[in-house]
């Protein structure tokens, strides 16, 4: 990620944890006031490492960001986007790569990633959709199954109900790797899909390939996975692997 960002990697701990403290804001299902404060501070100290991040640093991402300082976005703006690549980059992926992981356990499921990676990381993201809704607007006055919706209007796509639908996915909690390829809502829809899709499919095939190469899968190998889930958000606390029978 501080590849991608332009970033230096030596600032990767201190940019992941203000990343961290965000994304802790944003699962909250309830006001809590420590992480509230936390998140404002961590924020702070993000648009300041980002004030100087414009000025200095080299590659697309930062490139992209000048240029569009130069037409109409304000220094609020550059953080913005630079957190959302941050905080998208990161805390997702690796809530996804622990359920792929696990995943890896079942018989037959290294063999299935071998033969088609892609769908493979296709469906870790449809049964993990880290996040969990995405806030829209409504442009237009519209009635949704007999539900009028005004123009203007603030509601909330639920991609993880969506994604586990029985209605459009037959057995929806099981993971199966024959699934078509991006036949989910993981990373929103229409405008607003994740510009960052591609890339975090990468992250996510490279992870799980070197899971399987260290031999995740075999017999004798145990995972233990602990969520933090909230309405906002499944966020991946902890991953425990074991060898051997005991």
């Amino acid at each position: 990620m501080t590849d991608v960002l332009g970033a230096e990697a030596d600032s990767g701990p201190e940019l992941f944890a203000w990343g961290a403290d965000l994304v802790a804001y944003l699962g909250l299902d309830r006001y809590r006031e420590e992480v509230v404060e936390q998140a404002l501070d961590s924020l702070a100290r993000l648009e300041h490492h980002v004030a100087e991040w414009t000025r200095t640093a080299r590659g697309a991402v930062p490139d992209a960001i000048r240029a569009a300082l130069r037409l109409e976005a304000t220094e609020q703006d550059a953080a913005a986007a630079f957190a959302q690549l941050l905080t998208g980059g990161v805390e997702p992926t690796r809530s996804a790569l622990v359920t792929g992981a696990v995943s890896l356990t079942s018989p037959g499921h290294p063999e299935a990633f071998r033969r088609a990676p892609e769908g493979y990381v296709s469906e870790v993201l449809r049964v993990s959709s880290p996040f969990h809704f995405a806030p829209r607007t409504a442009g237009s006055d519209l009635v949704l199954r007999e539900t009028r919706i005004p123009a203007g209007a603030r509601v909330s796509v639920v991609l993880c109900a969506a994604n586990h639908d029985p209605a459009r996915f037959a057995s929806p909690e099981h993971m199966d790797p024959g699934r078509p390829f991006r036949d989910h809502l993981a990373f929103g829809h229409g405008r607003h899909f994740c510009a960052g899709a591609g890339f975090a499919e990468e992250m996510l095939s490279a992870g799980l390939e070197a899971l399987v190469e260290a031999g995740l899968g075999t017999e004798s190998t145990r995972v233990t996975p602990r969520y933090v889930r909230t309405a906002g958000m499944t966020r991946a606390a902890t991953l425990t692997v074991s060898h051997g029978l005991c």
